[in-house]
């Protein structure tokens, strides 16, 4: 029978993840090598401006997989409102949000229009 993986331990291997991102997209090419280098490179092609706050992200879903422990509902349910309200502001950077920011506004704007764009995404 497989032992249950221990989500003390996931929160601090993801929190450990976050800071080394945050290490990356801050510090890249200078402190981190080339895998740093990377993945900063990656990180902004993907989220543009947005990059500095992803190991953010990254770090809170951490701290709720840890205090969350044995509540798989409620980390679902914080970690995809987390996940939500960093691609709204990834949306809200649009060209400078890279690949990613650049799909989401242009798809906002196409459904909602450039006012409709604006009011969703300040509410």
């Amino acid at each position: 029978m497989a032992t249950p993986w221990n989500l003390e331990i996931a929160g601090i291997a993801a929190l450990g993840a976050a800071a080394l991102l945050a290490l990356a997209v801050y510090f890249p090419s200078v402190h981190t090598g080339a895998i740093g280098a990377l993945t900063a490179a990656g990180l902004h092609a993907v989220f543009g401006l947005a990059a500095y706050g992803f190991p953010l992200l990254v770090g809170l879903i951490a701290a709720i997989i840890f205090l969350e422990i044995n509540v798989p509902r409620m980390i679902a349910k914080y970690g995809g409102a987390a996940c939500a309200y960093f691609l709204l502001a990834d949306a809200i950077c649009a060209d400078n949000g890279g690949m990613l920011g650049g799909m989401l506004s242009g798809a906002m704007r196409a459904l909602l229009g450039d006012f409709g764009t604006g009011v969703v995404l300040t509410v």
